[in-house]
């Protein structure tokens, strides 16, 4: 009785596989190349498993052992991840961009005479520099990302609490009392009193 495989079948254009005798190596050398522009997508380490069709584990022992492949990864990550914060840079600031317009030129020619003798139209190709306005919500990561204690949206209070679990305010400032106010008074504006219907 023939085995059954759960495989893929093979597409033609790739090439074969070459067996080896005894115990195949995960590791091919083409990894190194390859893990470059994964990195560049932004795959992670359980993404490049499944391609490299191996163990998660696999890939961080590479990572360990194989020291041109973690370099190539980090490389392929570093560029990937320097593009996106300059475009999302650009996007804050807005920038200027180049458009080429096609508007219609009417041209008439004229005979000795300077009667028309032929009108037309026909396209003309002007390049127009553009302005792209700034992105509040690239300005908003950008700050948030570079300035996390001004535009961060956490909060750190810093006090101490006892064994009874009541904290102890003498250590807090008039400034972190006066934000504990005004952040009772947000959380209290936002609780609505409903009225429910007695349903018997």
């Amino acid at each position: 009785m023939a085995r059954r495989t759960n495989k893929f079948p093979e597409p033609d254009f790739l090439p074969a596989i070459k067996r080896k005798r005894g115990r195949a190596s995960l590791w091919q050398d083409s990894f190194i190349r390859q893990v470059y522009y994964l990195s560049l997508l932004g795959l992670n380490d359980v993404q490049l498993a499944q391609v490299f069709q191996v163990h998660a584990k696999t890939v961080e022992l590479w990572k360990r052992t194989k020291p041109e492949f973690f370099d190539s990864m980090q490389r392929g990550k570093a560029l990937a991840d320097s593009k996106v914060a300059h475009a999302l840079y650009q996007s804050a600031i807005g920038s200027e961009y180049e458009e080429e317009v096609i508007l219609t030129n009417r041209v008439r020619e004229y005979d000795d005479d300077g009667k028309i003798v032929r009108e037309y139209t026909k396209p003309l190709r002007v390049k127009t520099t553009k302005q792209r306005p700034p992105n509040v919500t690239a300005c908003f990561k950008w700050l948030q990302a570079r300035k996390a204690e001004v535009w961060g949206r956490r909060i750190k209070i810093e006090g101490q609490i006892d064994h009874t679990h009541m904290l102890d305010l003498s250590r807090f400032t008039e400034e972190d009392l006066e934000m504990l106010k005004e952040m009772q008074k947000k959380q209290l504006s936002l609780v609505q009193d409903i009225d429910y219907d007695n349903v018997d």
